[in-house]
């Protein structure tokens, strides 16, 4: 089973005792080398990819400077995957929004 929220995603780095959740428009989660946001995007009825109901983006980087100082990089990484999903979530067509 694919993974569906960014505390899932961060599992899969081996992370997951040292994420946090991070405020903003969508649901994002940091930790020290990257943040994983995630988007709901319920597809109208008949579309191809109806199954498919949320939308996860990934943006981290192994071997950052950033990893030296966990507030800071958590800071850039939340910041940088709330701003990357809302230019990706503009490009989506979902139902009701």
């Amino acid at each position: 089973m694919e993974p569906s929220t960014p505390f899932e995603v961060i599992e899969s780095y081996g992370a997951r005792n040292t994420s946090r959740e991070y405020a903003g428009r969508y649901d994002v989660a940091t930790w020290s080398a990257g943040a994983v946001a995630a988007v709901d995007c319920p597809r109208p009825e008949g579309d191809l990819q109806v199954d498919f109901t949320r939308f996860l983006l990934d943006v981290h980087a192994n071997d950052t400077p950033l990893t030296d100082d966990p507030d800071r990089s958590r800071k850039v990484f939340g910041d940088l995957a709330q701003s990357a999903m809302t230019e990706v979530a503009s490009e989506f067509h979902c139902e009701g929004q």
